[in-house]
């Protein structure tokens, strides 16, 4: 069963002085999202709140201009199998927050 009625909030962890950053707020959503930009890169947190649930993922556009892949959120809450790391995950598989570290480029919410 794919995510529906997705909340999800993208927005920029000021660790100095503030210097703007790509808020984004998508609000009942139940599809992937357009692609969006980030034009200011650094320490970002990711907020997911959805009603029902299969998987939303942050994405990123890799070079190729077609190929998207998950970003690591930083939760501290994942589940330590082989292969993984503990504290890191590829998806909400429910409501949740993390951290992510993101360079400038082409970004999408992935509702799967």
């Amino acid at each position: 069963m794919a995510a529906t009625a997705v909340y999800a909030r993208l927005a920029l962890v000021a660790l100095g002085p503030s210097y703007g950053g790509d808020a984004k707020d998508f609000q009942n959503i139940a599809a992937t999202t357009s692609p969006f930009t980030i034009s200011v890169g650094g320490l970002y947190m990711f907020n997911v709140k959805g009603s029902t649930f299969g998987t939303v993922a942050l994405q990123v556009l890799l070079p190729d201009d077609t190929t998207y892949v998950p970003v690591d959120i930083m939760t501290g809450t994942a589940t330590v199998t082989a292969g993984t790391v503990q504290g890191v995950a590829a998806s909400f598989a429910a409501d949740g927050s993390g951290l992510v570290y993101l360079s400038p480029g082409r970004y999408r919410v992935a509702i799967a």
